[in-house]
Parts: structure tokens; C-alpha cells; sequence
């Protein structure tokens, strides 16, 4: 046989929003966000479980049909109580995720406001250590003069 060169696929080129992107949904699908196999599983379980016990209830009589409905009940209860589980664990996750983009955005303002208060002040009076723009200096050398 003979072999032909083809060029490795090359992965598309992505920015760094999509990957950050990438980043958290890989994230939050970790803690429950999105169903996993094993989440599918236990879905999958407890449904046909409760679909067993009421087909069993249906085909019983007496006694044994209302434990079969009290376990198709408790089974409906526990799942419930399973979701309720997984959701808080998301909104928690997401509730540290929240916090920490309004803790980044806090820390952006900050620094703006303190980049206005140096662009709004006369160069002589500027901190040696901030960066001193040289059109800026120029234009406010030429208001002086005017």
C-alpha cells in the first residue's frame, strides 16, 4: 500500500475569551452543571425504578400494591432531594464564580480611577514612578502657554 502525506489537521486558532470560556464550562461541568454519565446513571436508575414499583403496584393487589406505591413515592422523593442536592452545589459554584469576577471588576476600577486622577493631574505634580505620556505633557505645555 502506499502511504500518502496529508497535513495534520491543525486546530482552529481560538482567542483568549474562548479559551477562558473553554476554561469554566470544563469547570462547571465538573461540580454538576452539566449531566455527566454518572448523573445520566442515576437518572436512568430512578426512573425505572419508580416505573417498576407503580407497573408492580398496577399487577398487585392488596397489601403489596400499596408498598409498592409507597416505595414508587419514597424513590420519587429521593430523587428530588438528589436534584435539590446537585443544583445547590451549582448555584454555590457559581455563586464563587460571581465573586470573583466582581472582585476582578473592583480591582479594574480602582486602577482606572487612579489612571484618571495621574492623567488629570499637571505633569510637575505627577508621582516620579508614574508613566508620563509626552503628547500629553506637550499638550498641557501649550494650554500653560496659550
Amino acid at each position: 500500500m502506499q502511504q500518502t502525506n496529508k497535513p495534520a489537521a491543525q486546530p482552529a486558532k481560538t482567542t483568549p475569551e474562548e479559551d477562558e470560556r473553554k476554561k469554566l464550562e470544563l469547570a462547571v461541568g465538573k461540580f454538576g452543571a452539566k449531566p455527566r454519565l454518572k448523573g445520566k446513571m442515576i437518572n436512568a436508575i430512578f426512573v425505572t425504578a419508580v416505573c417498576g414499583a407503580f407497573v408492580a403496584s398496577v399487577m398487585a393487589t392488596g397489601t403489596f400494591r400499596t408498598a409498592f406505591i409507597d416505595i414508587g413515592l419514597v424513590l420519587i422523593s429521593l430523587k428530588l432531594a438528589y436534584h435539590l442536592h446537585t443544583e445547590a452545589r451549582v448555584n454555590h459554584a457559581q455563586f464563587w464564580i460571581m465573586t470573583a469576577i466582581e472582585d476582578r471588576l473592583l480591582d479594574v476600577m480602582r486602577e482606572l480611577r487612579e489612571l484618571r486622577k495621574q492623567i488629570r493631574q499637571p505633569p510637575a505634580e505627577r508621582q516620579p514612578d508614574a508613566p508620563s505620556d509626552s503628547a500629553t505633557a506637550q499638550a498641557t505645555d501649550l494650554q500653560k502657554k496659550s
